[in-house]
């Protein structure tokens, strides 16, 4: 057997046989007419030309999305194929497509293993490449959102999680969005005053290293008012005046405390009644102090000064002397108050005597004017005492 090629015996055996091999063939050297010459017993016969036509074999160069991918995220495979008509891809959790580049929404960790890709030319040609994906996250777990439901107005809002991760942006009421804020910690502290510091729903977002990102359930937050305090008292009351009643305003499901002396330092509870009452309180002024607390907040407290004023004295006195002739002589009065003037009088006495002078004066008293005289004094708060000065030694002339 002798074979005739079109450019030499490059890439072929079996020059001397009747089985010519070409491998691997080059579209370049081994594409055109073959023909052999068989010779027996000194008898040869040519064939006839066979015309060999080599096509491109088709190729792919498999990419992939390089960087991390979060769970939830996109996978993206490329198969950067020339001469090629048909695709058939193949990969791991079931995948299958006959797109020529492919977009995977919401991998998982199931989605990373091999992928493969047949392509497929014109000419029926084929060409298989693999690629393998390990870049897709393992799903963590939901972040734990750590704040205290209720606090009162003007306590800081503690925000906390223990969740690890290399950025937190906590979402306040105002939602998430540009007024987010961001810590490279898991914790955060908003003052009042603050924009964000508002009652409602609070998360957190927390993203690790590879960009992922988990988002807490909300924790709803109510800030309290501060309840307001208004002590006061039905006083001031004159001595042994009876008793005094303290007063507080009506705050819906509050609680009261009342207190003998600032409670800041060191006074007494005295009463948690809303409006306690003073039983015979001494004379003096007495400060007393009320708090008022509603859901867990404490007012601050207001004070109320209950007044027991001492009453006025008194000691009348009367001036009169008996004249050596046993005429007619004057009867002078005295009221001898002490006490927190100025003072109001009103003197009382025999033969229908009455005045309201400091200190009175009968002019030419007869016997008639024996007898008790009595003096109400009434001071500036009102308060009064009554007290009696007797006289017997008043004698008309003989």
């Amino acid at each position: 057997y002798t074979w005739m090629t079109p450019n030499g015996m490059t890439n072929i055996t079996g020059q001397n046989s009747n089985v010519l091999v070409i491998s691997p063939v080059d579209d370049a050297i081994h594409t055109g007419n073959y023909t052999v010459t068989v010779e027996v017993d000194g008898c040869t016969v040519v064939s006839d030309p066979f015309n060999v036509e080599i096509f491109d074999a088709p190729n792919s160069v498999l990419t992939a999305t390089t960087a991390s991918i979060c769970p939830g995220g996109t996978l993206e495979l490329f198969s950067n194929a020339t001469n090629a008509t048909s695709y058939q891809w193949n990969g791991p959790n079931g995948f299958t497509s006959n797109a020529a580049d492919v977009v995977l929404p919401n991998v998982t960790l199931a989605n990373n293993g091999t992928y493969t890709l047949t392509v497929t030319s014109q000419s029926g040609c084929t060409a298989t490449e693999s690629y393998v994906v390990d870049n897709i996250s393992e799903q963590g777990s939901t972040p734990t959102l750590l704040l205290s439901s209720e606090i009162c107005e003007g306590e800081d809002i503690v925000l906390s999680t223990t969740a690890p991760g290399t950025q937190y942006e906590w979402i306040s009421p105002l939602g998430d969005g540009p007024t987010n804020i961001t810590t490279s910690t898991g914790s955060l502290t908003v003052v009042m005053g603050d924009a964000a510091y508002l009652s409602g729903d609070w998360s957190v977002r927390v993203s690790d290293g590879d960009g992922c990102d988990l988002t807490s359930d909300e924790v709803a937050l109510t800030i309290h008012d501060i309840p307001i305090s208004l002590a006061r008292n039905d006083g001031p009351i004159c001595e042994d005046g009876g008793d005094i009643q303290l007063i507080g305003n009506e705050v819906p499901n509050a609680t009261y405390a009342w207190y003998e002396g600032n409670p800041n330092a060191g006074g007494t509870l005295f009463s948690t009644d809303m409006s306690p009452m003073l039983f015979a309180p001494e004379v003096g002024v007495q400060q007393y102090y009320l708090v008022v607390t509603q859901d867990g907040c404490d007012s601050q407290a207001s004070l109320t000064e209950v007044e027991v004023t001492a009453r006025p004295e008194s000691a009348p006195s009367a001036q009169y002397d008996l004249a050596p002739d046993c005429s007619l002589q004057d009867l002078n009065l005295v009221s001898n108050a002490v006490g927190n003037g100025p003072f109001t009088y009103q003197w009382t006495g025999p033969n229908n005597f009455s005045s309201t002078e400091e200190n009175p004066s009968i002019l030419n008293i007869t016997e008639a004017g024996n007898g008790s005289y009595t003096l109400v004094l009434v001071d500036a708060n009102g308060c009064q005492s009554t007290s009696t000065v007797e006289l017997s030694n008043i004698s008309n002339p003989q």
